[in-house]
């Protein structure tokens, strides 16, 4: 995968050597190229004003739109992955159902009508399942794995890559709560990606936006999760912290149009949003 990126786009890090302890696939070392330290996150922090934000976020965008369009099958090949592929199955038990289990249940234990939100959460899988999943996806494109040298950035962390929906790495990108841009960036971020690739994805921006909700949604679940898990393995409190601007980016993202089938699942985007926001759980 980082040969691949190098040869077509040259946004990943050299590999210099690796070797394989067993068979091919198996543990291994790699000897990687230094990307330095500065990541998106870290220019997000130092760029007070939204213009300068919508800057980096249509560099971001950019990226984006090569990788997709440079990776188009069969240029990637996910049969040479060992990515699981992205279907309903794998929103139910790794986004949406570990968000329901650790968060909602475990963490905030909220009073919920659980079994509705199940169903509703399976609908909502499904749903998006029917999107076409023909497009590159590295499935972790946030502020993170963005490394910044040279006047450009690089990919880093794209062990996940694999096949999916057009929105999904452009969700991970807006709605990163590492970074919790302001909406007005966000919507901006959004309406530069179907600008500049109209003639790639040929959706209008509503299309856009409405996938964004119903893939984005489960993202989100997906990063609350997350930092629970690492949390508890790690007990750094940090990791805490970014519990709330994901709640908040997801308590949004439920009130559009689109996912308005999912009342209760609206409901627990909200009461998890209002707990968080007063500290409960954190």
């Amino acid at each position: 995968m980082a040969r691949l990126l190098e040869e077509r786009l040259d946004c990943a890090p050299r590999v210099y050597a690796h070797r394989f302890f067993g068979k091919t696939g198996g543990p291994g070392a790699f000897l990687l190229e230094d990307l330095g330290s500065t990541d998106l996150r870290a220019l997000v922090r130092q760029t007070p004003h939204e213009d300068g934000l919508l800057d980096l976020g249509r560099q971001a965008v950019e990226l984006l739109l090569r990788l997709q369009q440079e990776l188009a099958p069969p240029v990637f090949d996910a049969a040479r992955c060992h990515s699981r592929a992205w279907d309903a199955g794998l929103l139910l038990e790794e986004e949406s159902g570990p968000w329901r289990e650790a968060l909602l249940k475990d963490r905030l234990a909220l009073d919920l009508d659980h079994e509705t939100l199940r169903r509703e959460c399976e609908d909502l899988a499904r749903r998006s399942d029917r999107l076409p999943r023909k497009h590159f996806i590295h499935r972790d494109f946030q502020s993170s794995n963005l490394m910044h040298r040279d006047g450009r950035f690089c990919l880093i962390d794209f062990q996940g890559a694999r096949l999916g929906p057009l929105c999904y790495d452009l969700c991970s990108l807006v709605y990163d709560p590492y970074t919790a841009l302001p909406p007005e960036v966000r919507l901006g971020m959004i309406e530069e990606y179907q600008e500049l690739g109209a003639a790639f994805h040929g959706l209008s921006l509503e299309e856009l936006q409405a996938q964004c909700a119903l893939v984005g949604s489960q993202r989100l679940m997906q990063a609350q999760a997350a930092y629970l898990r690492i949390h508890a393995a790690q007990g750094d409190p940090a990791w805490l912290s970014y519990l709330r601007p994901a709640a908040s980016a997801l308590r949004q993202l439920c009130e559009h149009e689109v996912m308005q089938d999912y009342p209760v699942l609206g409901e627990a985007a909200w009461q998890a949003w209002d707990h968080l926001n007063r500290g409960v759980g954190l």
